[in-house]
């Protein structure tokens, strides 16, 4: 280029321009890049301290090579950083940023079962795995429900037959087994199905058991318990409030639907009510006996204990005496 050095009045105190350029060819006054007549880009820069510009004159032709050569430079620099920002991106997210080959690889390690990409995709694979998680699960729930469920019949149980222990704290007794208390009243209600050959054992005992704690369960606690085949025992948890016409309804009203809706009948015995935990086994026995009754008062309906402990024993007939006396010897063999 060409450098040229001006006073303040525009002489020109410096120029290495060749002989050709004359004087009168000064550079114009200015600070920012042109284009003069002869394709030169001229840019002009003051001194304030010394009153002298100085002018650099460049032929435009150059300037313009030197500015494509920073263009290509500039886009083939550009492009090596997209691409290498791609490809780092991809690389980075293919290892920290796939979710599904991860669950399929910590899958295949613990289910010891290999993802065969040619017959399922990723997604029935992992809704294999997901079902049988699922069911596995279900089916430990249903377990502990059983054993639960198991453990709470088996207590029950030994209560109605006065075997288990007397220990003083005995709310904790009741509560370690799954058998929540409103009150220290109880009554026990023995069921015999009439016409048993008439429906399926396990359904008749389902649907029963789900009727009449339902029904009892609304004020008061009721627990049943399948004591052999055709024999349920309902252990009846009282409110305070409750007395034994009430309980007459309540038996009356899962009776009926059960009649109607399942089509089954019982003919029941029923205990007086009992206080305490030592009372549930004299309850069982009373409910037993005034279902034993059955025999001399027919079938298909409820026989309280109270109504034949206030029979006197002259009011009996001798063919009841007999038939009880057989009934009896059939019991106790």
């Amino acid at each position: 280029g060409i450098f040229f050095m001006q006073n303040e009045k525009g002489d020109f105190l410096y120029s290495n321009a060749p002989d050709s350029v004359s004087e009168n060819d000064s550079v114009k006054d200015n600070k920012s890049a042109q284009v003069d007549q002869d394709s030169n880009m001229t840019l002009t820069e003051y001194s304030d301290t010394k009153n002298i510009s100085y002018s650099y004159a460049i032929p435009y032709a150059y300037f313009r090579m030197k500015m494509r050569d920073l263009w290509v430079i500039s886009g083939f620099s550009i492009a090596i950083l997209l691409m290498a920002g791609i490809f780092t991106i991809r690389k980075q997210s293919r290892k920290t940023y796939q979710p599904i080959e991860n669950v399929i690889n910590i899958l295949e390690k613990q289910e010891k079962t290999a993802y065969d990409g040619q017959t399922d995709t990723e997604f029935e694979y992992l809704k294999k795995i997901l079902d049988k998680k699922s069911e596995n699960i279900h089916d430990l729930s249903r377990d502990v429900s059983r054993g639960e469920k198991t453990k709470k019949d088996n207590f029950i149980i030994s209560l109605l037959n006065g075997t288990n222990p007397n220990l003083k704290n005995a709310d904790n007794i009741f509560h370690d087994n799954g058998v929540m208390l409103c009150s220290d009243l109880f009554c026990v209600i023995a069921f015999q199905c009439v016409q048993p050959e008439h429906t399926d054992e396990q359904i008749r005992f389902f649907a029963t058991a789900n009727v009449m704690e339902e029904i009892f369960n609304r004020n008061n606690k009721g627990y049943m318990v399948q004591i052999k085949k055709d024999l349920y025992v309902l252990l009846a948890n009282l409110s305070p409030k409750e007395d034994a016409p009430n309980i007459q309804k309540l038996l009356n009203e899962g009776l009926d639907f059960l009649e109607k809706y399942i089509h089954i009948k019982y003919t029941l015995g029923v205990s007086t009510v009992q206080n305490g935990m030592a009372g549930i086994h004299i309850a069982y026995e009373e409910a037993i006996l005034a279902l034993e009754y059955r025999f001399l008062l027919g079938e298909e309906i409820i026989i309280y204990y109270s109504d034949i402990a206030a029979r006197k024993y002259e009011d009996i007939q001798s063919s009841e005496l007999e038939m009880l006396r057989l009934v009896t010897t059939w019991l106790s063999g």
